[in-house]
């Protein structure tokens, strides 16, 4: 069993961005835009900030508990964007029609 606080799966700043410090980090990822994904949106009420685009790391990454416990608590912290009610899980966002969906899409070869 792996201990939940290895220091090997530690990461002391999440919150400012993606962990890209070594070579299996960011290095197969893929790109998407649209709007939060959250269920305060739909697809007649939209965000705010759009257009919102995004990108996931497909791979798998251990993180440690310790790590995960210190992005959410610099989330509460977070002065000028309140991010209290995302240090939780909640729905998420129905898919939509093919017909709503960006025009940009790739295919992963």
């Amino acid at each position: 069993m792996v201990n939940s606080n290895d220091p090997a799966y530690q990461y002391d700043d999440l919150i400012s961005g993606m962990w890209v410090n070594n070579r299996e980090h960011g290095t197969d990822m893929a790109y998407y835009t649209g709007s939060t994904t959250g269920t305060s949106r739909d697809n007649e009420v939209c965000s705010r900030y759009t257009p919102i685009t995004w990108q996931v790391d497909r791979t798998c990454h251990k993180v440690s508990a310790k790590a995960w416990d210190e992005m959410c608590k610099k989330m509460k912290e977070e002065v000028k964007d309140d991010m209290t009610d995302d240090t939780h899980a909640h729905g998420a966002r129905a898919f939509v029609t093919q017909k709503m969906v960006a025009n940009n899409q790739q295919t992963r070869k």
